[in-house]
């Protein structure tokens, strides 16, 4: 009898537990796709990675943009403001670092995924700093951006040696 009782209570905090599931690691890849897990890009950037990832666990705020981490997840992320004179803790979604192996595509892209795992899900070959803005690994999505001719990078495996180092979200606006 208490072997079952303790069946039970294993299930229903299994089933009613508020634990992140699976999909809110997900990374997306489709071409509509803005953000990662359950941030959405768009208006209000703070505020929807605040909801989806709650408070940051550190803030730097530097003259060309603000740094937000979440040690718990993570996650490190740029926000700027594009010379507008926005605080730029409060602005705009510049890029996503994600370091935590529970990130993952739909492909299963993970970090500490092989390179060759990265490589066979990627849109052509390896690619150095200067096509991602300083990051070195494969392209997984791309997307057309609101400011110049062409696909860019949306999301890129990094990678070290045989591994994925991190996953890297970039803005879908303008870069």
């Amino acid at each position: 009898m208490a072997m079952l009782r303790l069946l039970v209570v294993m299930l229903a905090l299994a089933v009613f537990a508020p634990a992140a599931s699976a999909t809110n690691f997900l990374i997306p890849t489709g071409n509509a796709s803005k953000g990662f897990g359950d941030f959405r890009e768009g208006q209000g950037d703070r505020d929807a990675l605040r909801a989806a990832l709650g408070t940051p666990t550190s803030i730097d705020a530097g003259v060309n943009g603000c740094i937000l981490r979440y040690a718990s997840v993570g996650v490190t992320v740029m926000m700027g403001s594009y010379g507008l004179g926005a605080p730029l803790c409060d602005s705009y979604f510049f890029w996503a670092r994600l370091t935590d192996r529970r990130w993952h595509t739909a492909a299963g892209v993970h970090v500490g995924s092989s390179s060759a795992a990265a490589r066979r899900a990627a849109h052509g070959r390896r690619c150095g700093s200067t096509c991602a803005k300083g990051v070195s690994g494969y392209v997984l999505a791309r997307h057309r951006s609101e400011c110049a001719p062409g696909l860019w990078p949306r999301v890129v495996a990094e990678t070290r040696g045989h591994r994925v180092r991190a996953l890297v979200v970039f803005t879908s606006g303008c870069e």
